[in-house]
């Protein structure tokens, strides 16, 4: 990078990015070639904009270029996703649709609070998230109650591709926080089409790929 480069974090790291992005384009141009016409992606992902959720921790350009379709927004609340959702299914047939929470969550915090300060557009976030909790004392839970409603609510406008096996909708949480076992960054799965019990995901048809040993640690209790 250039010496008379503003010595202020959030320029130097904007600069850093496009210089990163130059390198990666010329380093993978045969990959973004095949994708210059148009998309075919496998999966959808709504998840939260916390700068700890970035799509890396799941892989790299390789595996999310034209694969995973994604959505995301504060509290990763469905009411604020229905649009990407809709365009998954509706107009790239993606099969799998993951909602993907995480803890230590500052929406879902914020949604046990008092928010009426907020700007309208936060407020309407919160208000949905809110509908969601059970226990409010128990963060863990509020952000599953919060994946769980958006599965729900995706259930019940897609029932019919669901039952027909054309559709499967995956609820999991990241753990930013290292809140379930102390590992920051795992993320376990917490519903797939309402189902919760954790026997019973272990046998779900979409991880039959999946060793036992795995399944064993990334399905929450």
């Amino acid at each position: 990078m250039r010496n008379n480069m503003p010595e202020n974090e959030a320029n130097l790291l904007f600069c850093q990015l496009l210089e990163n992005n130059k390198k990666i384009a010329e380093k993978k141009q045969d990959l973004l070639e095949k994708y210059k016409d148009g998309q075919k992606p496998k999966i959808a992902l709504i998840t939260c904009s916390d700068s700890r959720m970035p799509l890396s921790l799941y892989g790299n350009i390789e595996d999310m270029m034209g694969n995973v379709f994604v959505g995301k927004d504060i509290g990763n609340t469905y009411e604020y996703s229905d649009a990407v959702v809709d365009y998954a299914v509706l107009h790239l047939n993606i099969p799998v649709v993951v909602i993907l929470g995480h803890t230590d969550c500052g929406t879902v915090k914020a949604a046990a609070g008092n928010f009426e300060k907020e700007t309208e557009t936060i407020k309407e976030r919160l208000s949905a998230i809110k509908k969601s909790f059970i226990d409010k004392e128990n963060h863990i839970e509020c952000v599953e109650n919060n994946v769980h409603r958006a599965i729900q609510k995706i259930e019940e406008k897609y029932k019919d591709k669901i039952n027909n096996k054309e559709l499967c909708v995956v609820g999991c949480v990241c753990d930013t926080a290292g809140a379930y076992n102390n590992l920051c960054g795992l993320t376990y799965i917490v519903n797939i089409n309402g189902i919760k019990d954790k026997e019973t995901i272990k046998s779900h048809k979409l991880l039959e790929n999946m060793e036992d040993g795995l399944k064993e640690k990334t399905i929450a209790k």
